[in-house]
């Protein structure tokens, strides 16, 4: 884990790491400022607010690295260790994206609920509610991996990340509510249904981090053969 974090830190900028970090603590200052605690709206919300955010900025540090005409450091390129560690910041990028999101979508509305606005009465925190907000995660996780590595192939410039943007989060945003759909609709089947979300998505979370760790290795290959 430290590994991908260093990498991560080597690869970026301290401002851009500063100014993703204000973004999220701005999302959770959204979130309050909304005047829920544990409520089912920023849980449609946020995710989406934070995928789009993110979207743009990984242009600013991924951009077009799939792509095969995707420029890649002479840095990385030179060196023996250049495939390792850009691999390895790819990881850092899915895992500190895995931290903030576990931040705003768990640690955050515990806090709201029973420490920053405790005079709201406080939701059960239930079998139902718990599988969820893990629902939610898986699924806000796997679309922001997903959506990266798509931005990363075909999004050479910042015009195109936006378009991509655009085209996708109608489809994210569908995979993001479908758990709070079933929150809502499932009646007794809540918890058994909501755990295969859980389920499903965490799988297809796991299946994009190694989809786009393997990805990366294939580009930056394919990058090297073709300049030397």
């Amino acid at each position: 884990m430290m590994k991908c974090i260093k990498a991560y830190r080597a690869y970026s900028s301290k401002m851009f790491r500063v100014l993703i970090n204000l973004l999220t603590i701005g999302f959770a200052i959204l979130w309050a400022l909304l005047g829920f605690a544990i409520d089912i709206t920023p849980f449609l919300m946020i995710p989406c607010i934070y995928i789009m955010t993110m979207m743009i900025f990984d242009f600013f540090l991924f951009g077009g690295l799939l792509n095969k005409h995707g420029r890649i450091s002479e840095y990385f390129k030179s060196s023996t260790a250049g495939k390792s560690v850009l691999t390895q910041a790819v990881k850092g990028d899915i895992l500190l994206h895995a931290v903030r999101m576990f931040f705003l979508l768990i640690v955050w509305p515990i806090a709201l609920e029973f420490i920053v606005i405790p005079e709201v009465d406080p939701m059960p925190l239930g079998p139902g509610f718990i599988v969820f907000v893990a629902s939610v995660y898986c699924a806000a996780l796997a679309s922001l991996t997903g959506i990266e590595i798509i931005g990363r192939i075909i999004g050479k410039t910042f015009q195109m990340y936006i378009l991509i943007m655009y085209v996708l989060m109608i489809p994210v945003s569908i995979l993001t509510m479908i758990p709070s759909l079933t929150f809502v609709f499932a009646g007794t089947f809540i918890v058994p249904v909501l755990t295969v979300l859980v389920i499903v998505y965490a799988a297809l979370a796991i299946a994009l981090y190694y989809a786009s760790v393997a990805i990366t290795k294939r580009s930056y290959d394919q990058k090297l053969t073709d300049t030397y």
